[in-house]
């Protein structure tokens, strides 16, 4: 999926486009890193998030990733 999502990015970059790049499915603290800097700027983690022991705390570190 990154090489799906930085052939997008590549296309937005080169086409002057003005749009998002989401990413849903198996979004965590490892991937979530990857998947930023492959191009994606919309991270779907269900449940990363909704299986951790503290929901604010790991939305914040998915977001500082």
């Amino acid at each position: 999926m990154l090489n799906k999502i930085e052939k997008l990015k590549k296309y937005k970059i080169e086409n002057n486009l003005e749009v998002d790049i989401e990413a849903d499915g198996g979004i965590n603290l490892k991937t979530a890193p990857m998947v930023k800097k492959a191009g994606a700027n919309i991270l779907v983690a269900g449940t990363a998030i909704l299986m951790a022991n503290n929901f604010k705390t790991i939305i914040d570190e998915l977001k500082s990733n």
